[in-house]
């Protein structure tokens, strides 16, 4: 298999190096995608969920460490997805900052897009997992976290793996998420990660 590996952030220019990668594969091998990611720009997340659609390569996801927000939308897109008992996944609401005073017109432009974004994450959910949609708005607007075994038997990944080691070689803060405290203290159940105050103490909290 053809290794591609796809940790950090989801910024843009991610889905354009993932066609480039995808295109020096050579024919009919499959892809061994890695992932571990806190999630990033969404609109990054479904060009990528299209071209591991759209290419001829079976794909093979395999997370390395946890997949949030947008990086979920790379599980959706393999033939195969496999999660280690020692990671999370997690699934919301797309949000976004408002960095400079903001009209009505321009938080209704705002409002619509977040609705239309959500309505195509809700999509690809649906697609992968056959739960319905309403249930899935309301694991988003939740913001869910679920364990491995959680994610299968949603229909999220198809298998669970029993690793010995687990990628978390990101600060806090990279998690694109809004209740960062609540993470924290999930963080701080799993034995495998170091102690949240370890964590606060290097992101300069």
């Amino acid at each position: 298999m053809a290794e591609i590996t796809c940790y950090g952030l989801i910024a843009p220019g991610f889905s354009d190096q993932l066609r480039r990668d995808i295109r020096d594969v050579p024919d009919h091998e499959p892809i061994e995608l890695h992932i571990s990611s806190p999630g990033g720009v969404m609109s990054e997340g479904v060009t990528a969920y299209n071209i591991l659609r759209s290419t001829p390569h079976e794909v093979h996801a395999y997370m390395d460490g946890d997949a949030f927000s947008a990086a979920t939308l790379l599980i959706c897109a393999a033939d195969y997805a496999e999660m280690p008992s020692n990671a999370l996944l997690m699934i919301h609401e797309p949000w976004i900052q408002m960095l400079s005073p903001a009209t009505i017109d321009e938080l209704d432009k705002a409002t619509r897009y977040l609705k239309a974004t959500r309505g195509q994450a809700i999509e690809i959910y649906h697609d992968k997992t056959k739960l319905s949609k309403r249930s899935l708005a309301e694991m988003m607007r939740d913001e869910t976290y679920m364990t491995s075994e959680e994610a299968l038997g949603k229909g999220f990944v198809n298998n669970v793996t029993h690793a010995s080691h687990h990628v978390h070689n990101l600060r806090l803060d990279d998690y694109q998420v809004r209740d960062k405290e609540r993470l924290a203290r999930m963080l701080g159940q799993r034995k495998i990660v170091r102690d949240v105050s370890e964590i606060l103490k290097n992101i300069g909290v």
